[in-house]
C-alpha cells in the first residue's frame, strides 16, 4: 500500500511496498502462530506465491538447522561411547 499525507493512495505489489516480508516470514517461521495472512495486492496470486516461498525458505532453514544439531549430538554420543 502506498501512502501520502496519512491516506492510502493505491495498492502495490509486495516487492514494491513498504512491508519487508522477509523479516515477517522469518518471524512467522520462528513463532509458528496459527494465523492467516490476507493480501490485497494487485498481483494477488503472484504475491501469495512469493510470500509462501519466502516463508517455506525460513521453515526449511529451521528444519535443516535442527537436523544438523541432532546429527552432531548423535555423533558426539557415539564418540563418547
Amino acid at each position: 500500500m502506498e501512502h501520502a499525507d496519512g491516506n492510502e493512495q493505491r495498492l502495490t505489489p509486495i516487492k514494491k511496498g513498504d512491508l519487508k516480508f522477509d523479516a515477517l516470514g522469518e518471524c512467522l517461521a520462528d513463532l509458528k502462530p496459527e494465523i492467516k495472512i490476507i493480501s490485497s495486492s494487485p498481483l494477488l496470486e503472484h504475491d501469495a506465491m512469493y510470500m509462501r516461498i519466502i516463508h517455506e525458505r525460513y521453515l526449511n532453514k529451521r528444519v535443516a538447522k535442527a537436523l544438523r544439531i541432532r546429527k552432531k549430538e548423535a555423533e558426539e554420543s557415539v564418540n563418547e561411547a
